[in-house]
């Protein structure tokens, strides 16, 4: 994962009271597909952004435990329990889905 993160540009330093969620989508697959991004529940209000092929996106989040989704053609969560000024790194893994792509998220944490 720290290769691959090698590519991307950080634009925001982890603060002393938060913690930074990164969520990383490293492939061209289903390019088209949207990957949106969730934070607790999976209402629209809860929706932190989304990606597409080769990008990122990012989002400070209180201390303590979240639950992360991705919405594809399916829902993947991932729970992480976020410490003051860690940086959680996400990967969107894309899979081929019946409809349209597939996704799985995983977890490396810088720092560790």
């Amino acid at each position: 994962m720290q290769t691959e993160l090698a590519n991307y540009p950080l634009p925001k330093p982890a603060v002393a009271d938060k913690g930074l969620v990164y969520v990383i989508r490293p492939s061209n697959v289903g390019m088209a597909v949207r990957f949106n991004v969730f934070l607790d529940n999976k209402e629209p209000a809860s929706q932190m952004g989304y990606n597409r092929r080769n990008q990122f996106i990012y989002f400070y989040v209180a201390l303590g435990q979240h639950v992360i989704s991705s919405k594809a053609e399916n829902w993947s969560d991932l729970t992480v329990s976020v410490k003051a000024g860690q940086i959680v790194y996400l990967k969107q893994e894309v899979d081929m889905g019946s409809v349209m792509s597939r996704n799985t998220l995983k977890m490396s944490r810088a720092g560790i």
